[in-house]
């Protein structure tokens, strides 16, 4: 008796029907779709979780620094000062629409027009509505509409201080 052992007929890749290519590589191409999805849906939700739960998403203006100013943004602008100088001297915080509205703030409640308006025109550029402000900086910080009228009050009684002051000094003003 002979041993024999038998075939199997293992189909070689030069063999495979056509049908059976076609159909590997849709397969694949969902796969990665779906896994691009999934690696989307988790970025966008632990994203919203952070805002959601009041953490700042910014690394220009440390949540510290918009607490500290957040209760002085109503008071007296000398206290704001040292923080504003802080916000200043990081890198970068005329992108951060959180720094630039203390910053702004600071500069309509101290009456400085030019740099009121300069300070704004930054802000309008990178403020997203889609987002708002940090909630670090609580209930007072100001509306973008808010710190606009604030800006046109400021350079409106500046030009009107500066009329009024010509004024003064063509009638003989402060001589006697």
């Amino acid at each position: 008796m002979t041993d024999t052992v038998p075939q199997v007929n293992v189909p070689d890749k030069k063999t495979q029907s056509p049908a059976r290519k076609l159909f590997k590589w849709p397969l694949v191409l969902i796969l990665l779709i779906v896994l691009a999805a999934v690696a989307g849906v988790s970025f966008y939700a632990v994203h919203k979780h952070a805002e959601h739960n009041g953490v700042s998403t910014n690394t220009k203006c440390p949540d510290d620094l918009l607490s500290q100013a957040s209760g002085l943004l109503n008071g007296d602008p000398a206290a704001l000062q040292p923080v504003v100088a802080k916000i200043r001297a990081n890198n970068g915080y005329d992108q951060d629409a959180n720094c630039l509205n203390v910053v702004t703030t600071y500069y309509v409640r101290t009456g400085d027009a030019d740099n009121a308006q300069k300070s704004y025109d930054r802000l309008v550029k990178v403020y997203d509505p889609g987002k708002g402000f940090s909630p670090k900086l609580g209930g007072n910080a100001y509306t973008m509409d808010s710190l606009q009228k604030g800006v046109n009050f400021v350079k409106t009684s500046s030009v009107e201080l500066q009329q009024n002051t010509k004024l003064f000094n063509s009638v003989g003003g402060t001589k006697r």
